[in-house]
């Protein structure tokens, strides 16, 4: 199982698996130009630059977009229950 550790200034944190680092990517503890190196790696990279996390930091980006699926749902639903509330007339 691969082991990551995070660099903060001096410091060097870990080991860390794979879950704890998705964790801390989606909770804000770990931003992308964060340097990280893995167990098997030789030097630390930015953590989005690393194939595993990159696409964690991906889904934060689209999660910052205001998604409008929700709005046009709630009125699907709405316009679908008066047509049912017609047809018991």
């Amino acid at each position: 199982m691969q082991s990551f550790y995070i660099f903060e200034g001096n410091e060097k944190l870990g080991p860390f698996d794979l879950v704890s680092m998705i964790k801390k990517i989606r909770n804000g503890k770990l931003q992308a130009d964060s340097m990280v190196i893995s167990d098997e790696m030789e030097s630390a990279v930015q953590a989005n630059q690393i194939k595993v996390l990159h696409e964690f930091f991906i889904e934060l980006e689209y999660a910052d977009e205001p998604d409008d699926s929700a709005n046009h749902s709630l009125a699907d639903s709405t316009l679908c229950a008066d047509w049912r509330m017609l047809a018991l007339f």
